[in-house]
């Protein structure tokens, strides 16, 4: 049924996007928004937006749908005449779980951070999720030692979404790995689509 959605969407004007702070995340989730809502979403990445939003943002676009945490550098960007900005909560779930499983089991995972702040967070979800027992060896990207350390310890690696790029870079083919995918919760797609009249 989403995928048939999806055949019949006129891509040519988005009047929806989907921002993100990595370009990989924002077209992950504009192309399961895209399926949801049988409407072209267009990724976005934040950091673009931030740099030239005139250049970035398509002008057919009256909608743009963010996560809650970044609501506040989109509102400040925004013209609300031009485009109104939904703020969405999005979760690791169970399409993370599905393909993660499948790399299961893992004697030795480790995981590749690009955010300080996300140290407390993922790991713990990582592991609730997919219910291990073993610590998750962890690593900040911009530290070369500590990511050698988890590549060359860990039997299976996960990765935060603006660690994409760098992780296809760095770790060898050899390797399992895993990225952490969000998804919208039922609510949020509810907000969306009340936020756009459907």
């Amino acid at each position: 049924m989403l995928q048939q959605k999806a055949l019949m969407v006129d891509r040519r004007n988005p009047s929806i996007a989907f921002v993100e702070c990595s370009a990989s995340q924002a077209w992950d989730l504009a192309g399961l928004l895209d399926l949801h809502l049988g409407q072209a979403v267009v990724g976005l990445d934040l950091h673009a937006l931030e740099k030239d939003l005139a250049a970035t943002l398509p002008s057919s676009v009256r909608h743009v749908v963010v996560p809650a945490f970044h609501a506040h550098q989109i509102v400040r960007l925004l013209d609300p005449e031009k485009a109104q900005a939904i703020a969405v909560h999005v979760e690791v779930g169970q399409r993370f779980v599905n393909q993660a499983v499948s790399q299961l089991p893992a004697a030795r995972p480790g995981m590749l951070l690009r955010d300080r702040e996300a140290i407390p967070l993922y790991p713990e979800m990582v592991k609730e999720l997919l219910h291990l027992e073993t610590e998750i060896t962890l690593a900040l990207i911009e530290n070369p030692r500590a990511v050698e350390r988890v590549i060359a310890e860990s039997d299976l690696i996960f990765y935060t979404p603006p660690c994409k790029e760098f992780a296809d870079r760095v770790v060898p083919e050899d390797k399992k790995q895993q990225e952490v995918l969000f998804e919208f919760t039922p609510d949020a797609l509810e907000l969306i689509r009340r936020s756009l009249g459907q």
